[in-house]
């Protein structure tokens, strides 16, 4: 019979604010992705009816953000949608999210599911 004495190591993380304010307004389900050239993100809901559309990247770990621009059709303004990573690996596919349009008086309509899917120039 073998007899094994087992040690556990707690390991303390502590958390550590950086990159405040991160450039674009208070936000939420905003779309994450990471690229060759840092960290993406498109999009989101303020919470009082407005969407987002506008991309930004960070090249530093999140500690600054410029936005992005890009010339011709892009997706319309969403929460939620995935960012995903292209093999091209400095672009992206911003995949679905969805809508809520807010009528007179604060209304809140039925969410709109989208199921588009756009190519995110290379950046």
């Amino acid at each position: 019979m073998s007899t094994y004495t087992l040690i556990s190591y707690m390991v303390v993380r502590t958390w550590t604010l950086i990159g405040q304010p991160a450039g674009w307004s208070p936000r939420a389900f905003i779309g994450f992705g990471v690229i060759q050239s840092g960290l993406v993100a498109f999009g989101g809901f303020s919470g009082s009816g407005f969407f987002y559309s506008d991309l930004w990247l960070s090249e530093d770990g999140g500690q600054t953000w410029r936005e992005i621009t890009a010339s011709g059709p892009a997706p319309g303004a969403r929460a939620a949608s995935r960012l995903v990573p292209l093999l091209s690996g400095d672009s992206c596919l911003v995949v679905a999210g969805w809508q809520k349009n807010y009528l007179p008086g604060g209304v809140r309509s039925v969410p709109r599911y989208l199921a588009d899917t756009w190519v995110v120039p290379e950046i």
